[in-house]
């Protein structure tokens, strides 16, 4: 039997090596074919994600309302959706009819005061030319062929305007397909919520009909914390950046900062993602106030960073707090791995994903731990299992 077990071991490896050797020899295969399969079930993955998003409303409208009314009624799904999707509308129109009006009139500003600032600029660099005249006779002294650069500098232009007409009809396409996967998203993702107690089910029929009770028990369990995970850190997000936004709007008409309400909204979108975000959002307000006032643009930066330590110290904790269940150092090294990989989306989601992995592992070795009567401290060491006396 043991002689067995080594065989199905020893071709087990052997077929993963053979796996993982054809995996690198083919990558470029493998990538166009992931690729092909994402784009067709593109749609279904958003509406996935959109039944993910609104569940959370939903599962705090039919909370409360069942604990106000005293019961469960069948029409509290229908209404829970449509108070899902009524904050979505909700934050589209506050961006359509608030933030990108004034957002037109911040870059509308910032464009208006670019010109006096390239012309400052230039006078600068004349003024510098006349100070140094040897800059002048370095550059006679090049013997640059002005007629090749002209014919260059035309080249540019030709390909620049073929560029652009191909990313118009780009552009449109993307539109309408955009439009087509929007569609079949919210349908399906909508079919998701009103089934979603009768798909969980069938799910965990085909894992316990498929898998010993031991591996079944484990995905149902890792299945579950996974859902608890993505929903506190999505919530705890959201409910994180609302505040920051609501801070630095406040904050900036107290002191009479321009662009207050471009601004705070940048800030707060960007907080969504955890560090770094903060971080460019003050980047960019700074950029938009330095074209108006300089001054201000520094007062500005000391601003937002007491915001943010306040925010980050004081309310992050109460509001989020260790929702995730995941230390500040990992939080830093998730986000910087999952950004450098997966660019921003993977910034949005390797918290949680790594949070999950975390508590996996923890709970895993933790297991194994108590299993083996060991307890481990800062000064333990070559400790002997209870079970081996």
């Amino acid at each position: 039997m043991e002689k067995k077990r080594t065989w199905q071991r020893l071709l087990g490896l052997l077929f993963i090596f053979v796996l993982s050797y054809w995996g690198i020899n083919n990558l470029a295969a493998i990538k166009e074919a992931f690729d092909a399969i994402i784009g067709v079930v593109r749609p279904f993955l958003l509406g996935a994600a959109l039944a993910f998003v609104l569940n959370i409303p939903l599962n705090f409208f039919e909370k409360h309302m069942t604990k106000w009314l005293g019961g469960y009624r069948n029409w509290f799904r229908v209404a829970g959706i449509l108070f899902g999707f009524s904050i979505i509308v909700g934050i589209i129109s506050f961006i359509i009819f608030l933030v990108v009006p004034d957002l037109q009139e911040t870059l509308g500003a910032f464009i208006a005061q670019v010109p006096s600032e390239i012309n400052l600029l230039y006078s600068k660099i004349n003024q510098y030319i006349a100070d140094n005249p040897e800059i002048v006779e370095t550059f006679n002294q090049l013997n640059l062929d002005v007629e090749r650069l002209r014919t260059q500098a035309f080249d540019m232009i030709q390909t620049f305007s073929s560029g652009v007409l191909d990313t118009t009809f780009s552009v449109v396409g993307n539109l309408v397909s955009g439009v087509f996967n929007g569609f079949v998203a919210i349908i399906f993702g909508t079919s998701i919520l009103f089934k979603k107690e009768t798909l969980v089910r069938q799910l965990k029929k085909i894992i316990y009909g498929t898998l010993n009770l031991k591996w079944a028990n484990y995905i149902v369990n890792v299945g579950s914390e996974a859902n608890q995970t993505f929903s506190q850190y999505v919530s705890g997000q959201v409910t994180e950046a609302g505040i920051l936004l609501t801070l630095v709007f406040i904050g900036m008409n107290i002191f009479q900062f321009p662009f207050a309400l471009s601004v705070s909204v940048l800030t707060g979108s960007m907080a969504l993602v955890p560090i770094y975000g903060a971080v460019m959002g003050g980047f960019v307000g700074f950029l938009l106030i330095a074209v108006v006032n300089f001054q201000q643009a520094i007062w500005f930066i000391v601003f937002i960073v007491i915001v943010q330590q306040f925010e980050g110290n004081i309310i992050y904790p109460r509001v989020v707090g260790g929702s995730v269940g995941l230390p500040g150092i990992w939080v830093l090294f998730s986000v910087t791995v999952g950004g450098a990989f997966f660019g921003i989306a993977g910034m949005l989601l390797s918290v949680p994903v790594f949070a999950l992995c975390y508590k996996l592992a923890s709970a895993t070795i933790n297991y194994n731990l108590e299993e083996a009567g060991l307890a481990i401290s800062t000064d333990s060491k070559n400790l002997r299992s209870k079970k081996s006396k």
